[in-house]
């Protein structure tokens, strides 16, 4: 991954700002990235590797994998994100957690595999309940 991510980067940064290859290597970078958070986590399952507990801002780490969820998902899914933009910092390993949330959209698509479905990340809203004291 090092090598990927070191070579992605070099030719990024030799490459002039208005060719359009610029978005390729960007996201070879990112995808380099991402598979070693991913061998991290291999590596932490198996007892081999360590996690770091570091403050992730949740809302920020959704926003960041928002192209990874869109990618394992079919295109009759929608996902909309309504993040919290003052979401206090939580206490947890990066890689933990981006797995949790690609697997809770995982299950929620497919319990509803065959429907077209909105998945909604982010706070949910609450609604006030109403109490009538009218008699009937």
């Amino acid at each position: 991954m090092t090598g990927i991510l070191g070579n992605a980067s070099l030719a990024l940064a030799e490459t002039p700002i208005e060719q359009p290859s610029r978005n390729h290597l960007r996201e070879i970078a990112h995808a380099a990235e991402r598979a070693a958070h991913l061998t991290g986590q291999m590596l932490a399952y198996a007892g081999k590797g360590r996690f770091v507990v570091e403050p992730v801002n949740l809302s920020e780490l959704i926003q960041e994998i928002h192209s990874l969820i869109l990618t394992s998902i079919p295109k009759s899914v929608e996902v909309r994100l309504d993040l919290m933009p003052d979401l206090p910092a939580v206490e947890a390993d990066v890689s933990q957690m981006q797995q949790v949330i690609i697997d809770g959209v995982t299950l929620v698509l497919q319990e509803f595999l065959e429907q077209e479905v909105t998945t909604k990340l982010g706070r949910p809203k609450r609604s006030p309940r109403r109490i009538s004291s009218q008699a009937r």
